[in-house]
Formats: C-alpha cells, structure tokens, sequence
C-alpha cells in the first residue's frame, strides 16, 4: 500500500530500472576486530606477507629471533604478537550480508551519481535539463528530485572472490609519513541491477549519459584511485507507469549482519 494507491491520482515519479557489470568492487564496510585478528594471525609466518615483515620487526623488539623463534613460538607469544601487529597498521574491510547474501547498499549508487553531477557541472554551472526557474546547481536540484529505491542491492554470491587482500597504503599524518596495511575483501565481474525513480522526469538522456560515463571511468564505491570499482551499464530501461512500482520499498528488508 502507497500513497498513490491510496489517493489514486497520476505518481509524479517517475521509475527507471539499470543494470551495470562491475569489474571489481571492493568491500567498503570495516570489519571487526576478530577477524582483522584471524587474518593476521594467518599470515605471519607467510614470508611474501607485508603482515609477517611488520611481524618480525615487534619479534626484534620484543627480543626475540624472528629466523629460529618463528616456528617454535607458543599460542600465548603468537597471539601476543598478532595482537601488537594487529594494533599497529591493520585495516579491514569486506561487504555486508543479508540472509547470507553479499549486498551493496544503494546509498553508495546514489553518492556515485552525486559525485558525478558536482564534477561534471560545479556549482550553478547550467546543466542539461536545468528548468529556467530554479538557480541551483545540478547537484543540489539532482539529489532532492532523484532516488535509488533499493537499500540494498544483492551481488549474487554468499562470499568474496577474492577474501583478505592486502593493499599496502602510504599515510601522511601528524605522527608524519607511516604505512598501512589495508585488508580487503573483493568481488570481480558482478552484473547488478537498481532502480531509481525521478520526480517529474526532468533528467533528459543526455544528462544521463554523461552521468554514467563518469561513473564507468570513475568507478564506484572503495579504492577508486587504484581503478577499482570500473563499470558499464549495461542497460537502462523507463518503467511502464501501468506496471506496479515499488514504489520506494526495500528489495530485501531484513536486519543486516
């Protein structure tokens, strides 16, 4: 039941539905301590392990050989260590689960088109579809008129393709330059779909366009400066305004792990 079912009269919104192929997403949302724990623990004695480096520098200060105390080191010592690891440069983040599902919340899509439309036209700069009334620039007019309907959007698959990736990141802060260690959670060549709906229709096809090129280059949610998240809508579709809508309800409406 909707306000338009209950009123009768025409929806001023408008429904499109997209789908897009992403190349790689990486997960955005940190993951607590305990797993950040287990992967640390896992990679220690992993000599390739940018974790088993940082590893053997506590081991030294801790007075200890990293060569001939690695491999003989009790469960109280190895915890000991990938505790002071763990605390020392280590991130994590993976995806959210819904009933074991993988998902992307549609917040993110919706920041994704925010960017595009402050990059492409700043501030009041006109932008196609402008109406002569207003003088917002295309950012502030899009994000009160457009609307990603889903609050999550399922990825197809129960676990990563690719669980606990490293990625080394060079930090500037007050302490001064330090690195990172980054663990991540990735998934590779996924096809999803999304519906967005638009009050009066006004986002011409041009617009639109320009949007989502930005997008495809530009990439979507974590690690966009390594080229990660790079897309391609793959189609785009209006909605029959006789079909039923879902009129802004969640796809999935669970509590989220």
């Amino acid at each position: 039941m909707s306000a338009s079912d209950i009123f009768k009269f025409q929806s001023r919104w408008v429904t499109y539905t997209g789908s897009l192929h992403i190349n790689t997403l990486v997960g955005g949302i940190p993951k607590d301590g305990a797993t950040i724990h287990a992967f640390v623990k896992a990679r220690i004695t992993d000599n390739a392990s940018e974790m088993s480096r940082i590893a053997t520098e506590i081991m030294i200060e801790m007075g200890l050989d990293p060569v001939l105390d690695k491999e003989n080191l009790n469960a109280s010592e190895i915890d000991d260590i990938v505790d002071k690891v763990s605390k020392k440069a280590i991130e994590g983040n993976g995806f959210k689960q819904i009933n074991g599902e993988l998902v992307w919340e549609g917040r993110c899509l919706k920041a994704a088109l925010n960017e595009a439309c402050n990059a492409l036209y700043p501030n009041v700069e006109p932008f196609p579809g402008r109406p002569d009334k207003t003088k917002k620039g295309l950012k502030s007019y899009f994000v009160e008129r457009v609307e990603v309907v889903d609050y999550y959007i399922p990825l197809g698959r129960t676990e990563p393709d690719i669980k606990g990736e490293e990625r080394i990141k060079h930090i500037k802060g007050p302490q001064g330059p330090r690195s990172a260690i980054n663990l991540v959670d990735v998934c590779t060549d996924l096809d999803i779909t999304f519906t967005i709906r638009v009050l009066d229709d006004w986002v011409p096809e041009k617009l639109w366009q320009d949007l989502f090129e930005y997008i495809e280059l530009g990439g979507v949610w974590a690690d966009r400066a390594r080229g990660d998240g790079r897309c391609e809508l793959t189609s785009w579709e209006r909605v029959d305004a006789s079909k039923p809508s879902t009129n802004g309800k969640r796809r999935l409406t669970v509590k989220a792990s």
